[in-house]
């Protein structure tokens, strides 16, 4: 406006554009909590500043026509203004504004940033983090086998999905960085890792990482389970129910043949490295089944009457690189022909040849003296005698 004795006259309005935007308080790492179950908020005080030349603050920034308005970003530079809770558009007011209620629903991920935009000018935050409430294991196995001709025990399909406080769904949750996959590792009995094969870092897809070829090689057992890491920082994790891994077949090494009860003995030992070995489909030996709560049992077999054998020795036996060895076995009160051996580990089994056991000696107990025939007899009838 110009004066000049009383006359004035006005210019027509133009623009005062400022030189920048300042984030004075950076959004912070969010998570989904209770009390606020859908939405994770990126802080209470987040606060943007219009700037000079000289990036001095514009105290006489008081906007009733522009306001500074705010857009969220993927790391991807996708707008996701849908997902952006709280006042998103707010005037500035001595050239500065806090928002204090900004949050995102429906999203997580290690990539998210604002962008403000005042007139011309913008600015971004750095980047954050958004973290679920939690991830939970929706499908899983609960006994797996090894297949014939395969050295894998496939977990079929199994699926993770990252969810708010509420249990729903994180639908937008896409993952575009290494940080943002989830990571499965299987963890044996004795709560050390074993070896999980397949592709083991999946991308979450609407809020869902589907695993779709996991597989069990060189173990068996059971209480296996498998942890699933989302993220970092903190890290998320949720583990599957124990589920088992069953070997293929059983072999039986150094099958017992023939046997004797030994002088001054009351027992006729068996094979010293009688070995049982667990096996894949390929015939591998699982030589990473070293269990601490699975047990090869044996049980001795009689094919002749009732058993009256007694089987002695260590017979419960936890595999050590996929092999049980038996070293002290023997039977007592019993010989004959045709026993054998059973062997158990899960649900699987496996018999023995059938192996002889002799006795040390036999023994006349009643010796034949004098006898003679009974009257209107053909036959002599001896004394009784027998063996032990």
């Amino acid at each position: 406006r110009w004066t000049y004795m009383g006359v004035t006259v006005d210019s027509t309005s133009f623009t005062v554009t400022p030189n920048s935007l300042r984030v004075v308080v950076q959004p912070s790492n969010a998570q989904y909590q209770a009390g606020q179950a859908s939405k994770a908020s990126v802080g209470g005080s987040v606060q943007v500043e219009c700037l000079d030349g000289l990036n001095n603050r514009l105290t006489g920034t008081d906007s009733s026509v522009h306001d500074v308005s705010v857009v969220p970003l993927e790391g991807h530079g996708n707008v996701l203004n849908s997902n952006l809770l709280g006042s998103k558009s707010l005037s500035f007011t001595s050239g500065t504004r806090v928002f204090n209620d900004l949050g995102f629903q429906g999203e997580s991920g290690s990539h998210f940033s604002l962008r403000w935009t005042y007139m011309l000018v913008s600015v971004d935050s750095n980047v954050f983090t958004v973290h679920p409430a939690s991830i939970t294991n929706d499908v899983y196995p609960t006994l797996i086998q090894y297949s014939s001709g395969s050295s894998r025990a496939l977990l079929e399909h199994t699926i993770v999905t990252a969810r708010n406080f509420n249990g729903d769904t994180l639908t937008g949750s896409d993952s575009t960085s290494t940080t943002d996959k989830v990571v499965a590792e299987l963890i044996e009995a004795s709560g050390t890792p074993s070896t999980l094969d397949g592709p083991l870092s999946m991308d979450l897809v609407a809020g869902v990482a589907n695993f779709t070829d996991l597989a069990v090689i060189q173990d068996a057992g059971t209480t296996f389970t498998v942890r699933y890491t989302h993220m970092q920082s903190p890290v998320m994790s949720v583990s599957s129910p124990a589920f088992t891994v069953r070997p293929f077949r059983l072999q039986i090494n150094n099958q017992p043949s023939i046997h004797q009860y030994q002088d001054a003995s009351t027992v006729a030992l068996l094979p010293t490295n009688l070995n049982v070995d667990l096996r894949d489909g390929n015939n591998n030996v699982l030589t990473h089944a070293d269990s601490v709560v699975d047990h090869t049992v044996v049980v001795l077999n009689e094919y002749f009457g009732s058993l009256i054998g007694v089987l002695h020795g260590d017979k419960d036996i936890t595999p050590v690189q996929g092999v049980s060895t038996f070293t002290d076995l023997s039977i007592s009160e019993d010989a004959g022909t045709r026993f054998s051996q059973t062997f158990t580990f899960l649900t699987l089994t496996v018999e023995t040849s059938e192996f002889t056991v002799r006795p040390n000696r036999i023994n006349i107990m009643q010796q034949p003296t004098l006898e003679q025939y009974a009257a209107r007899s053909t036959l002599l009838e001896l004394a009784a005698y027998c063996s032990s």
